[in-house]
């Protein structure tokens, strides 16, 4: 599957604009057009969200192609999932709450996530840095095929942003004096990719993962298995973006290869500066 687009949903709250930096960044390095989506419930609301909506991307400096779609839509998730098709990096703001009345926030994220099961880029609320101003990409897996297949999504994002990428692995305290088989696992993972690696500690596996990557990029799965992780929508991955201080891709596995996406990226000439 290609990436063709860059697709940034926003709601019309200065929440849901957080994400418009780093939709412009990533459509800037994927040398793609941005697509700006904003969806009512209302049709008669149209103008003045576009109007809106206008006055918001005018404020971005990325010289790069923005398209505007302001559409009548009673779920908005569900809009976001078709305009996203199968040719598109939906980059997304989210609260990490689980209920919001209205926009794209929160559990809508999770929505899009579950239904695309392409990566995802999701802009927490403490999140300050951009795809441009990543200081590297941290990649955390624990021992299951789901969390491995974040794994070349992580190199190529890596590779396209000329920074180094760290696999990580989360132990609880009480397991950590099990033994060495964890710190084998990550740095066998992190020899095939060239990578650098670490063994994290914490009762907290989202907190120690965000602590740790500070203004790194995190690429991670949805999915995993039991004991560190649970890397279930609502739990860990949306607990690691609630934390983070960049932006998290998440991925919800469907088939057992995804990397097709980021061979699509890997190949994209740099766009022009």
């Amino acid at each position: 599957m290609k990436t063709n687009h860059v697709l940034c949903p926003i709601d019309g709250s200065e929440a849901s604009a957080r994400a418009l930096r780093v939709a412009a960044d990533a459509a800037a390095t994927l040398n793609t057009p941005l697509r700006v989506l904003s969806a009512v419930e209302d049709p008669h609301e149209v103008g003045e969200r576009r109007a809106q909506t206008e006055f918001v991307v005018a404020g971005l400096d990325h010289a790069i192609d923005i398209e505007i779609d302001v559409t009548p839509a009673p779920h908005a998730p569900k809009a976001i999932v078709a305009f996203a098709g199968d040719d598109a990096l939906v980059v997304m703001a989210t609260t990490t709450r689980p209920h919001v009345l209205a926009g794209y926030l929160g559990s809508a994220t999770e929505h899009v996530i579950r239904a695309l099961h392409r990566p995802v880029v999701t802009v927490g609320p403490r999140c300050e840095s951009s795809l441009g101003g990543v200081a590297g990409v941290v990649v955390p897996c624990d021992g299951s095929e789901f969390s491995e297949q974040a794994l070349p999504i992580a190199k190529a994002w890596a590779d396209r942003l000329g920074v180094e990428m760290t696999v990580v692995s989360v132990l609880e305290e009480a397991a950590a004096a099990a033994g060495s088989g964890e710190t084998n696992y990550v740095h066998n993972l992190a020899a095939q990719y060239d990578a650098q690696w670490d063994v994290l500690h914490g009762s907290d596996p989202a907190r120690a993962i965000a602590d740790y990557a500070g203004d790194q990029l995190i690429v991670m799965t949805s999915h995993g298995r039991s004991g560190f992780s649970r890397l279930r929508l609502g739990s860990v991955a949306t607990e690691t973006t609630r934390w983070a201080g960049a932006p998290v891709i998440i991925i919800n596995p469907a088939k057992p290869d995804l990397s097709v996406d980021v061979t699509e990226v890997e190949q994209r000439e740099p766009a022009a500066t």
